[in-house]
C-alpha cells in the first residue's frame, strides 16, 4: 500500500543517522590506530606521553656517570690554584697545630649565657667548697620487716630473727644543707681582686649532682667516753650508687653520662626508703619526730589515737550495719483534724484496727544510742589527732626523682642504719659529695691546680653531731608492787613486762615469788591472731583526706574542719600469729626489804639480780610515771586498737 503524506526524506531519516554515527565510530578507531594524537614535548623533542620520562632518566645517568668518575674533566684554570692549594695544605699538616703545648685565648674573653667568662689557662680557678650540713638529727624505731622485703633480699636475714615475726630495731639520721650558699659561692669572686677566679659557669650550672650521702656513728661506752667515729654501712639489699660511679666514671664524657643518672635517682640518693613493714605504725622522718618531742607529743599517743579511730569507725560501720537489720517501726496513729466550726472540740476518730507492737523498739533506741556515742568519739578522737599532727617537720614521702641540686635553696638528706645495737646509745654525722666540675679538666688549668681535676667527687665537711640516741631493747620489765611476807602468803612483786612483737610492744602483768626467775606469757589480741595467713595486701597508699561521715558534714557557709591525717592500712600478716608469746629472763628475785622511798618514808622494795650479774633495787614507786614506761605503754595500746581495727 502507498504511503501517503510521506516524503523520502521522513521515510528514511534513521537510516541515515545510524550511517553517519557508524562512519564517526570507524573514524575515531582509525585514528586510535593509524595516527598519534596524543604528544608531550619535552625540551625541543616531542614524544608521547609513555615515553616522557626517557629524557629525564638519560641527563640522570649522564649526571651520576660524572660524579663517579675517577679521573673528573676539571674546569678551565683550576690546575694552577689546585697545585698551590696542595702544597699548603701539606705545610700545614707537617708541622705542629700550635706553638704551645697549651691553646692560648682566642681572642677577647666570651661571656657565656650571662655568667663567668672562660678566660686563658693560666687562669686559676675557685674549686669548689660545699656548706657544712645542719646538725644532724637521729630518730631509733623498732619494725617488723614485711617478709617479701626478704624474699626479694636474702641477705637481709643475716641480721632479721630466723623466723617470722622479723622484728628489729633501727636508726634513722637526717640533716640538710642549703644549695643556695654552695651556689652564691660558685657565683661570687673569692678573693676580689686576687688571682683567683670564678670556675666558668658553663663547668657546673647543667651538670652539678649529689652522687652520695656517707654518715659516720659514734657508740657510748660503759664509761661514758665515744668511741672514734665509725663509717656505717649501706642498708642491705640496696645498691649505693657511688658504687657504680666509683666503678664507671673514668673520663669527662663518663662522668657527664653519670650525673645525668644521679638526677634522675636523687630520691633514692638523697631519701632513700624505708623497708616495707607490717603491723607497723608508719615511719616518720627523725625531723618529725624531733619535732613531735619538742611538742611533748608521743609517736605512739598519735599512732594510739589513729587506730583507736580505725577501730570506732570499724565499730560504727558495724552498728548501722545491725540496726539496718531490725524491722522498720510501725507507722504512728496520726489524730482526726479539728473541726474548724467546733474548735473546741476534737471529731471522735473512726474505728482503727490495733497497731502491731514495735518488739524492736528497745534495741532500736541502745542501737541508736550506740551510735551516737561512737560518732562523739570519732569526733574527738579526730580533734586529738589534728592537734597531735599539727606539728611542722619533715615530709616523710620522697620527692620524685628528677629533682635538681640547683633546683632548691635546701636539700634535705637522710639515711637507715640497720646495724644499731639494742640497748646502745650512739651519735651520728653526715655529709654529702657531688662531683667535680673540675674532673678531666687538667689541661685548662694551671700546673699547681692540675691535681684539683684528679678526682670525680668531692665530698663536703661533716655535720655537727647529733644528740644521743639510744636505740630500745626489745623487752623492758617494771616492778609496779611489792608485797612482804605476811598471813597471806610469802614475799612477791608485781611486775608489768613489755615485748616488741609484730609492729607494738606487748604488755602483760607477771607476779614473782623470791627466788623466781621473771617469766610470763602476754597474751595477743584475738584479732590479730585472726588475720594471720592472710593474702598479701598492696602497698599501702599515702595517707588521704577521708571524707566526713554521713551526717556531719559542713554546713553552707561554714569553715572546713582541718583535715584528720590518716595512718597507712596495714600490710598482710602471712604467717600464723600465736594466742600469746613467751617471755623468758634471767632477771631473778632474789628478796623485798624495806628501803627509802621517794618521800623519805620507808617502802617496801624488790631485790633483784639482772641478766648482767648486777643487783638492782626497784620498788613500786615511779615506775608507771618514767617516760620510758608511758611510752611503751601507748605503744601497747595502740598495737591493740591497731589489732581491733584491721579487716
Amino acid at each position: 500500500m502507498k504511503l501517503k503524506g510521506i516524503n523520502p526524506i521522513e521515510q528514511h531519516i534513521e537510516k541515515a543517522v545510524v550511517g553517519v554515527t557508524g562512519l564517526v565510530f570507524l573514524g575515531v578507531i582509525a585514528q586510535q590506530f593509524l595516527t598519534q594524537p596524543n604528544q608531550v614535548t619535552v625540551g625541543s623533542t616531542s614524544l608521547p606521553p609513555e615515553r616522557a620520562f626517557e629524557p629525564v632518566k638519560q641527563a640522570a645517568d649522564t649526571l651520576k656517570g660524572r660524579m663517579e668518575s675517577q679521573s673528573p674533566e676539571l674546569a678551565s684554570g683550576f690546575d694552577a690554584a689546585g697545585a698551590d692549594l696542595k702544597k699548603e695544605f701539606d705545610r700545614l699538616v707537617s708541622g705542629g697545630i700550635a706553638p704551645r703545648r697549651s691553646v692560648g685565648g682566642f681572642g677577647p674573653s666570651i661571656a657565656l649565657g650571662g655568667g663567668g667568662a672562660i678566660k686563658a689557662s693560666d687562669s686559676i680557678y675557685a674549686e669548689l667548697s660545699l656548706p657544712a650540713p645542719a646538725t644532724a638529727i637521729a630518730a631509733s624505731y623498732w619494725s617488723t620487716i614485711a617478709s617479701e622485703e626478704v624474699r626479694n633480699t636474702p641477705v637481709l636475714a643475716a641480721i632479721l630473727p630466723k623466723e617470722q615475726p622479723y622484728d628489729h630495731a633501727f636508726v634513722s639520721v637526717e640533716s640538710s644543707f642549703s644549695a643556695k650558699s654552695l651556689v652564691d659561692s660558685l657565683m661570687s669572686d673569692p678573693d676580689g681582686a686576687g688571682p683567683v677566679e670564678p670556675m666558668p659557669q658553663g663547668w657546673w650550672r647543667e651538670g652539678l649532682e649529689v652522687v652520695t650521702v656517707e654518715v659516720e656513728r659514734s657508740q657510748a661506752g660503759s664509761d661514758g667516753v665515744w668511741s672514734d667515729p665509725q663509717m656505717v654501712p649501706p642498708m642491705l639489699g640496696r645498691t649505693l650508687f657511688i658504687t657504680s660511679w666509683s666503678d664507671s666514671v673514668k673520663t669527662t664524657a663518663d662522668m657527664q653520662t653519670f650525673t645525668v643518672q644521679a638526677k634522675e635517682r636523687s630520691a633514692e640518693i638523697l631519701r632513700p626508703a624505708f623497708y616495707k613493714t607490717i603491723a607497723s605504725r608508719a615511719w616518720e622522718p627523725p625531723s618529725k619526730m624531733a619535732a613531735m618531742t619538742a611538742a611533748k607529743i608521743d609517736v605512739n599517743e598519735l599512732a594510739q589515737k589513729q587506730a583507736k579511730l580505725e577501730s570506732e569507725k570499724k565499730k560504727l560501720e558495724e552498728k548501722k550495719a545491725e540496726l539496718a537489720k531490725l524491722p522498720a517501726a510501725p507507722a504512728r496513729e496520726q489524730p482526726a483534724p479539728r473541726d474548724p466550726n467546733r474548735p473546741g472540740e476534737r471529731p471522735t476518730p473512726p474505728a482503727q484496727p490495733p497497731q502491731p507492737r514495735d518488739t524492736a523498739a528497745p534495741q532500736r533506741n541502745r542501737l541508736n544510742n550506740e551510735i551516737r556515742a561512737i560518732e562523739q568519739e570519732i569526733s574527738r578522737l579526730e580533734a586529738d589527732i589534728v592537734r597531735l599532727s599539727a606539728v611542722e617537720g619533715g615530709d616523710s614521702a620522697a620527692s620524685a626523682s628528677g629533682e635538681s641540686l640547683l633546683s632548691s635553696d635546701s636539700i634535705r638528706f637522710w639515711v637507715h642504719d640497720a646495724t644499731a645495737q639494742p640497748g646502745e646509745k650512739y651519735r651520728y654525722r653526715l655529709r654529702v659529695g657531688v662531683n667535680n666540675p673540675l674532673f678531666g679538666r687538667g689541661a685548662l688549668l694551671k700546673e699547681e691546680q692540675k691535681k684539683a681535676a684528679d678526682t670525680s667527687v668531692i665530698r663536703g665537711p661533716w655535720s655537727e653531731w647529733s644528740d644521743p640516741v639510744e636505740v630500745d631493747r626489745s623487752e623492758y620489765y617494771f616492778v609496779t608492787s611489792v608485797t612482804p611476807a605476811n598471813e597471806l602468803g610469802e614475799a612477791r612483786a608485781s611486775v608489768e613486762l613489755f615485748k616488741f612483737y609484730l609492729g607494738y610492744y606487748r604488755k602483760q602483768t607477771a607476779g614473782m615469788n623470791i627466788g623466781d626467775p621473771l617469766v610470763g606469757d602476754i597474751q595477743l589480741p584475738k584479732a590479730l591472731a585472726a588475720a594471720g595467713a592472710a593474702a598479701p595486701a598492696p602497698e599501702p597508699a599515702a595517707p588521704a583526706v577521708p571524707p566526713p561521715p554521713a551526717g556531719r558534714e559542713n554546713p553552707p557557709g561554714s569553715t572546713p574542719a582541718p583535715a584528720v591525717p590518716e595512718p597507712a592500712a596495714p600490710a598482710a600478716i602471712d604467717f600464723d600469729v600465736p594466742d600469746r608469746i613467751r617471755v623468758a629472763t634471767n632477771v631473778l628475785l632474789l628478796d623485798v626489804a624495806q628501803v627509802p622511798g621517794l618521800s623519805g618514808a620507808p617502802v617496801f622494795a624488790a631485790i633483784l639480780r639482772d641478766s648482767n650479774g648486777r643487783i638492782e633495787v626497784k620498788s613500786g614507786e615511779g615506775g608507771r610515771e618514767s617516760s620510758l614506761y608511758r611510752r611503751l605503754d601507748l605503744s601497747a595500746k595502740a598495737g591493740e586498737s591497731a589489732a581491733a581495727a584491721r579487716p
